[in-house]
């Protein structure tokens, strides 16, 4: 089988269940490599410095990138990060541990496929 122009680009992130104690079952789904690329880009700063801007966002970044419905679609957008960023800590980590345990399953996985 040859790859074609058309199969990679139907190959859209596709939203996977996780069950988690506190808020039941959520959906995450991989990142975009739109969505990858601007976090890169957004840990520096226009000097090339690390920016403690994108570092201080880096867990409420993950849930508006990869929290999404059981269809895709994404919960929250970049205007609901100053929002997320007020909310208790405690309890977006289960969230976030979540959505880290996904990544790093679904990393495991395609390296054992060879994905």
């Amino acid at each position: 089988m040859t790859l074609t122009k058309k199969d990679l680009l139907a190959l859209k992130p596709q939203p996977h269940a996780v069950e988690t104690k506190s808020h039941g079952t959520i959906y995450v789904k991989a990142l975009t490599e739109f969505q990858r690329s601007k976090r890169l880009s957004d840990l520096y700063n226009d000097k090339g410095g690390k920016s403690e801007d994108a570092r201080l966002k880096l867990r409420v970044n993950m849930i508006v990138d990869q929290l999404c419905d059981d269809k895709g679609n994404n919960i929250f957008a970049e205007g609901d990060v100053k929002d997320l960023l007020a909310l208790e800590s405690s309890k977006l980590d289960p969230l976030v541990d979540a959505i880290s345990d996904w990544n790093e399953q679904y990393a495991s996985e395609k390296n054992e496929t060879g994905e």
